[in-house]
């Protein structure tokens, strides 16, 4: 279970300074990341501006007490793990503490083995509790996305949108961003039947209105695009992709050459790519890859960083290892975007509800078109990117990772990253391996 920096994130509610420090201490000697409040206030405090996947509390403490924290977050629809610690080991007083829907609780003295295992168990529980809420999220999402359109032609239908009134300048407006942002066929076929609605027969000809056909003249040329398209999908997904050994110096070149050539797409934003260096370290390691699919998935993982980063800022591309994978990490700041789940302003990166969505055909988080990238902006290049990946025996994840190498940005910087994983073959791994030993030697 690969967990981030928020998901190890815990905090210990303790009034005894020294017990806290102790804890605190013992935590992030283990890789978590703690931080401590001395009572219950002091503790919602914290707790407002930040969440917790895990909590550690007192039962006894000033002002606040454990009890009156615990049945606060209870209230406030909190769904950390809360951990208690408690000075009895009288069966009655646990039960009645569990009663209270915790998820654990420690004797004092503290045993730090203890200690250790529980929060481990907490942890992986509150990630998977985070994750089965994103699924739950995401299938809402995508029952959305299919109903909204049966939705919208009932709510027209009933409205009578196809009289030429002034819903008629509303319907336009509708069909024309829903087209050419890519929703879907559905609407490219309302179009037809608007112009049937609308055309008006004088001497055996029909006279359509010029914004109509400006609409079926634009919409059809996407549509086209989009069918050429879901064809080279088509194409990737019924051809097996031929691949030979390269090693990571080979890959490092396609990446360069790829960045190279979208010199002209960084200057629409005055964006600037970074490759990381070359690694020693890395140099032994090999992996089944195919140069022209590799440099068609990145180019569109730079043109997606690009359309959505601030102007001025910088893409990174990193290459690295991760135990038996070679990792292209492709990371970029994003401007906010709004949710489409609750239409919540999201300050950057991608909603863990959207990280799965974001890779299927015709799903965008930003309905934005991008004139000067020269993209389709229809929500298939990430799609193509996955497909790719996937032939090439590798995978694909997005995810949103906190820089905090800018001391000038105290909370650090969000960026998204694009990490695609392929498999180191055997031989590199060992010779890789082997390397090391001698070095240690």
């Amino acid at each position: 279970m690969h967990l981030k920096d928020e998901d190890r994130s815990i905090l210990v509610v303790e009034d005894d300074e020294r017990s806290g420090q102790l804890l605190k201490d013992v935590l992030e000697g283990s890789g978590y990341y703690v931080a401590t409040a001395a009572n219950g206030r002091e503790a919602l405090t914290i707790l407002n501006k930040k969440d917790f996947p895990v909590i550690i509390t007192d039962l006894e403490m000033p002002e606040v007490n454990g009890q009156e924290l615990i049945r606060t977050l209870t209230d406030q629809g909190s769904e950390a793990e809360i951990i208690v610690e408690t000075c009895h080991n009288e069966s009655e007083v646990i039960i009645d503490v569990m009663k209270n829907g915790i998820y654990d609780y420690l004797i004092k003295p503290i045993d730090l083995n203890e200690l250790l295992l529980k929060v481990q168990r907490a942890v992986e529980s509150a990630y998977l509790k985070k994750i089965n809420r994103a699924s739950e999220k995401e299938r809402t999402i995508r029952l959305e996305n299919q109903l909204g359109w049966l939705k919208w032609m009932h709510e027209k239908t009933q409205s009578g949108a196809f009289d030429k009134t002034a819903k008629e300048k509303a319907l336009f407006y509708n069909l024309r961003t829903s087209l050419t942002q890519g929703s879907g066929f559905g609407q490219l076929i309302s179009v037809l039947l608007f112009v049937l609605e609308s055309a008006e027969l004088q001497n055996d000809k029909y006279l359509i209105d010029k914004t109509v056909m400006d609409m079926v003249r634009e919409n059809t040329y996407t549509a086209s695009r989009i069918i050429d398209s879901l064809q080279e999908i088509d194409i990737l997904l019924g051809q097996e992709i031929k691949t030979e050994e390269m090693n990571a110096a080979d890959i490092r070149a396609i990446l360069s050459e790829t960045i190279g050539e979208a010199e002209h797409a960084q200057k629409v934003h005055e964006n600037h790519i970074v490759l990381s260096e070359h690694k020693e370290t890395l140099r032994n390691l090999r992996v089944n890859c195919n140069a022209e699919q590799l440099k068609r998935a990145v180019r569109e993982l730079l043109i997606n960083a690009m359309k959505f980063s601030p102007k001025g800022t910088t893409i990174s591309v990193l290459l690295r290892q991760n135990g038996g994978k070679l990792n292209i990490n492709v990371l970029n700041e994003t401007r906010s975007t709004r949710d489409l789940g609750n239409g919540k302003v999201v300050e950057g990166g991608v909603p863990l509800a959207y990280q799965n969505l974001v890779f299927e055909p015709f799903f965008r988080l930003e309905h934005s078109v991008f004139e000067n990238f020269d993209t389709l902006d229809i929500g298939m290049g990430l799609n193509i990117v996955r497909t790719i990946i996937d032939k090439l025996g590798g995978s694909i994840a997005a995810s949103n990772v906190t820089d905090h190498r800018d001391a000038k940005v105290q909370e650090g910087r969000l960026l998204v990253d694009f990490e695609i994983q392929l498999p180191i073959l055997d031989e590199g791994v060992e010779k890789d391996t082997s390397e090391a030993e001698s070095a240690a030697q």
